[in-house]
């Protein structure tokens, strides 16, 4: 069943590393890869990129989020495990790919302003296998080649920063060649995006700790006694009682650090009651993380 759920056909070569407590599946196609893994409880998401970068190796960081009772928990239902992948040529960044809706192309789009609701909404009644949503919104002129170019940058960037906010899980460096039909070059130097990404970092711990934690579930209090935004209005319908801070920040579009923003403005407005032992926002704060900021 694990090995349906990653796509691998009978007779496929394969090489296992072990280790106590756990196991890494290596797939083999041709000559063998060079490779690298590990916890990131032991090489952070920013360290691992920056070995890679500072080596100039050519890859994929593949990238499992979560501590090992959640993955554990989700075996049977891979399509709820919170995966990246993150693609380098050189050294740089050149690609990324997400399991995350909110690092998906559609919402990076439309968060961005560069096509609306309807838009999008009618140009993924087209999607299918084989016709992506960018080949879609170019056949159909919602974009011209060099925004959906401008949209793939921006939607790399978003996955590559929203990597550097997880702090469990592991990861695996494969080195080799890899498809660079969707490459794109990044404004930034890397080391310029990874210290943005451990600044962004530090922000979502401290959000987290106003609001209980990551995985601390979150429920509706009383009616706003204001005008909610945008962005609060999205995480606010994302809010079931079941789904923890990290999950309603996903399910609403919105991404971590601008979901755990707008929780913790609506906690300080009573909207949303957090956990008992969550620290109360102090005086401003609530104006500060209620902002959208773009990044």
């Amino acid at each position: 069943r694990e090995a349906e759920a990653l796509a691998m056909a009978p007779g496929t070569d394969v090489e296992i590393v072990s280790a106590r407590g756990a196991f890494g599946l290596i797939r083999r196609a041709g000559p063998p890869q060079s490779y690298f893994a590990g916890s990131l409880a032991a090489l952070s998401v920013p360290e691992a990129i920056q070995v890679v970068h500072t080596s100039l190796k050519s890859g994929v960081l593949l990238l499992a989020f979560g501590s090992d009772a959640g993955r554990a928990a989700r075996v049977d239902r891979p399509e709820q495990l919170r995966r990246r992948s993150i693609y380098f040529k050189d050294g740089q960044v050149v690609f990324a790919s997400s399991s995350d809706r909110a690092e998906r192309l559609g919402p990076v789009l439309l968060r961005h302003g560069i096509i609306g609701l309807e838009e999008l909404e009618r140009a993924a009644h087209l999607v299918k296998s084989g016709r992506p949503l960018g080949q879609v919104l170019v056949d159909q002129g919602i974009l011209d080649s060099g925004q959906l170019y401008e949209g793939l940058t921006l939607q790399v960037r978003e996955i590559l920063l929203g990597a550097c906010l997880e702090a469990e899980g592991e990861f695996a460096f494969l080195e080799g060649p890899n498809d660079q039909a969707n490459a794109v070059k990044l404004p930034e130097r890397t080391r310029d995006l990874l210290l943005e990404g451990m600044r962004r970092a530090e922000e979502v711990d401290e959000l987290a700790r106003l609001v209980g934690g990551r995985e601390a579930v979150l429920r509706r209090g009383g009616e706003p006694d204001r005008e909610l935004g945008e962005a609060e209005v999205a995480l606010l319908d994302a809010v079931d009682g079941v789904r923890t801070a990290s999950e309603c920040a996903s399910a609403s579009g919105l991404g971590l650090l601008e979901g755990l923003r707008a929780a913790v403005g609506l906690v300080a407005a009573g909207t949303l009651e957090a956990p008992a032992g969550a620290a109360a926002p102090e005086e401003g704060e609530e104006e500060v993380f209620t902002t959208t900021v773009a990044p």
